[in-house]
């Protein structure tokens, strides 16, 4: 099989997001990919009832994960994706563990199982595991002159403080767009915020890198 993409099941249309990366960050990422332990089997698409993985990905393993709209990928090329624990996929992150044991994994496409017109069963192989606690690590700096709560430029603000670590900052217009930020606090108290989700009604895709806030240096 070829490219792999799938309809709305709302609007029965595709839709193509924008892969173009915000200069800040360093890469984006597929949002709502569920992560399963299914080895070889596996339950039919339409199939809600199941538990999502517990098990953070590791390098070189190969794992079974189900994807739907906005997935626009060939079998053999390589592409990020969000893993998250199953309470932190459905109701957000609540503790630091939950943001310890999340990352944003390069996956290379090996090979589709099962698939109709709104979601696939594939199989991947893991290329790279970027924890969410670690990327700030990893990546140079990028300095901003806002502070993060004037990052998005959306109204209806929400911050919630997770632990002494993260914080996630939402903003929606009227629930139609958003965008929510997590932020990490290093032990020398510097924040950076790490993952971005940019949401609209029918799209979700992920920057993730690490970027600094500065009022005195922009890089």
């Amino acid at each position: 099989m070829g490219r792999v993409r799938f309809k709305c099941k709302n609007c029965g249309e595709y839709h193509d997001i924008d892969k173009n990366t915000p200069v800040e960050f360093e890469n984006w990422a597929y949002s709502k990919v569920e992560w399963s332990d299914f080895k070889d089997s596996v339950p039919p698409l339409s199939e809600e009832h199941w538990s999502r993985s517990e098990t953070l990905p590791r390098l070189g393993e190969t794992r079974i994960i189900k994807v739907g709209v906005t997935f626009d990928e060939s079998t053999g090329s390589e592409f990020y994706a969000d893993y998250r624990t199953e309470n932190a996929f459905f109701n957000g992150h609540e503790t630091e563990e939950e943001f310890e044991n999340s990352a944003i994994v390069k996956c290379r496409f090996d090979e589709v199982i099962i698939s109709d017109e709104y979601s696939a069963w594939i199989k991947v192989t893991v290329t790279q595991v970027l924890r969410y606690d670690k990327i700030a690590e990893l990546f140079p700096p990028h300095y901003i002159y806002d502070a993060f709560e004037d990052y998005s430029g959306l109204g209806g603000e929400g911050t919630e403080d997770i632990g002494k670590k993260w914080r996630i900052i939402t903003w929606s217009a009227q629930g139609d767009l958003g965008d929510t930020l997590y932020i990490f606090k290093d032990s020398g108290n510097v924040r950076h915020l790490v993952v971005r989700l940019n949401w609209c009604m029918a799209e979700e895709i992920i920057y993730f890198g690490n970027v600094v806030e500065n009022i005195d240096r922009v890089k």
